[in-house]
Parts: C-alpha cells; sequence; structure tokens
C-alpha cells in the first residue's frame, strides 16, 4: 500500500515537473511604454463608443474614468470618440466600448452571446486584431464590463 501512495507522488511530481517547464521564455513579450504611444505622443488607442452609450446610465460615466485612469497612469493624451465620428479600417488601434458600428463588436458580441444560453449577465473583453472589444449582452451590464 504504501509503494502505491510512493508511487502516485512521485508520478503527481514528475507530471507537476513537466508541466512547469512547458512555455517558451524567449516568446514573452514585455510591453513597455513606447509601445503604447502613437506618432502624435498620445495613447495609441482611441476609445470608441457606440453611439448609443449616453443613453445608458453609467455607461459614458465609466468610459470617461477609463480615459481619466490611462492618462493618469501613464502621463499622456487619450483620444476619444464616437464610433458614427471616426471610421475605421483594420490598421487603427481602439478600444471598443459597447455594440459599435464596427465589425469587431459585432464578433466580440457574437462569440459572447453563443458561449452560454442564459448569457443576460454576460460580459467581456476580447482583442480581436487591433482592436480591444468591451462588450456585454445586457445594457445594464457594460458599466460593470468597462470597470
Amino acid at each position: 500500500m504504501k509503494t502505491n501512495r510512493i508511487i502516485s507522488f512521485i508520478l503527481c511530481f514528475v507530471l507537476l515537473f513537466c508541466l512547469c517547464a512547458c512555455g517558451d521564455a524567449e516568446k514573452t513579450t514585455v510591453l513597455t511604454e513606447n509601445d503604447i504611444i502613437g506618432q502624435d505622443g498620445c495613447f495609441l488607442y482611441t476609445i470608441i463608443s457606440a453611439s448609443v452609450n449616453f443613453e445608458i446610465e453609467n455607461a459614458d460615466k465609466e468610459a470617461k474614468n477609463l480615459k481619466k485612469q490611462i492618462g493618469e497612469t501613464f502621463d499622456i493624451k487619450v483620444n476619444t470618440s464616437s464610433d458614427d465620428k471616426i471610421k475605421s479600417n483594420s490598421e487603427t488601434y481602439e478600444i471598443l466600448i459597447g455594440n459599435t458600428n464596427r465589425e469587431e463588436s459585432k464578433q466580440a458580441l457574437k462569440i459572447l452571446s453563443e458561449k452560454r444560453i442564459q448569457n443576460i449577465d454576460d460580459w467581456m473583453i476580447k482583442v480581436i486584431d487591433n482592436k480591444i472589444c468591451i462588450v456585454s449582452v445586457s445594457d445594464e451590464n457594460l458599466p460593470k464590463a468597462i470597470r
């Protein structure tokens, strides 16, 4: 009986050791401040809110708070706009808040909606290409997702 426990312990230790050894330290990327600053000296990402976000209670307030926190943390100017004022392409870096008119927001919302049947309280932050999408199934949870 003791032999089985000892063998089990050794196998668990070997498995744990193997799992810890997985991965490639060479591929680890560390972002620096220079990686988030655009050519104009502003934050590389523009915060884009859905034009209907102002109708959602606290969503606009949380978006402004996000802008303030990023600006204060990196001591940098952060640009914001609504989705109907700026055209987008695959090259631009954007933080998309809510159900914007961007294709990436629609993809993120579709992924979120398909994950679970009862998804009314679900929200997600998902990176798609050069966009960081902050979406929620219901409008009530969008401020929580932004926060």
